[in-house]
């Protein structure tokens, strides 16, 4: 099947912007529960963005440990809300922490279930 040339056209621009938005610095970080390598990210970058807010969106995000530390790690945030109403995160690495908040003031955390991935053997 042949792409019209008008879209094809488009998708070239669409490629285009998405690159030059990835390469500026400050750039937005999308939250997707195909991407959930990118949560913690995607937080920050809305934080420091100076935002007050920021909703990750529903589904199921598959997070991965941070490298040497927990699942996902915020620091120093103040006067924040994570919305995270209708997401699920499951936690892969049974040994590591969750969600570490440290040094925060006034930061709410709501709508979340949270679970750590089911170890694939048992413990007898």
């Amino acid at each position: 099947m042949e792409i019209p040339p008008r879209l094809a056209i488009l998708v070239h621009v669409c490629r285009a912007v998405c690159f030059l938005l990835a390469s500026s610095p400050g750039a937005a970080v999308a939250i997707s529960p195909g991407h959930a390598e990118l949560l913690q990210q995607g937080i920050l970058a809305a934080y420091e963005a100076g935002q007050r807010s920021v909703v990750v969106p529903a589904g199921v995000y598959q997070v991965p440990r941070q490298a040497n530390g927990p699942h996902l790690d915020l620091e120093n945030l103040t006067n924040f809300e994570i919305d995270a109403t209708g997401a699920t995160f499951v936690f892969q690495d049974v040994t590591a922490l969750g969600v570490n908040f440290v040094n925060c003031d006034k930061v709410t955390f709501q709508g979340a279930t949270l679970y750590y991935a089911t170890t694939p053997f048992s413990r007898a």
